[in-house]
């Protein structure tokens, strides 16, 4: 399976670039690297019902709420997200933020998402 930085999209603030689809791991996985700029709070509070999710962060703090818990979230700290918990991240710190995301399946397939 080969793999690679594609197009960046752009989510307002925050950038996105998939390093694996679901099509190139069969359905199974997905993972994509993000970025989000000092001051910067994305998204609006949110749950999946359809899976978990996996935060890895690279550079910079971030800030997540999940479940009314606030977590930093910094290089080389990992955060997982429960199925159904209600989250967001905000980036309250001076500095930019990268981070790698892993939904435990394929967005483009995964369905019960909520905001």
């Amino acid at each position: 399976m080969q793999t690679g930085t594609r197009e960046e999209i752009r989510l307002g603030q925050l950038a996105v670039r998939f390093r694996v689809e679901g099509k190139e791991s069969g359905g199974s996985v997905a993972m994509f690297e993000f970025d989000v700029p000092a001051g910067a709070k994305v998204p609006i509070a949110h749950s999946h019902d359809a899976y978990e999710e996996t935060i890895y962060g690279l550079e910079g703090v971030l800030t997540f709420t999940v479940d009314g818990q606030k977590s930093d979230v910094g290089p080389g700290d990992v955060l997982c997200i429960r199925r159904g918990a209600v989250h967001r991240f905000d980036n309250v710190h001076a500095a930019d933020c990268q981070g790698c995301h892993r939904p435990k399946v394929d967005l483009s397939s995964a369905d019960g998402d909520t905001a």
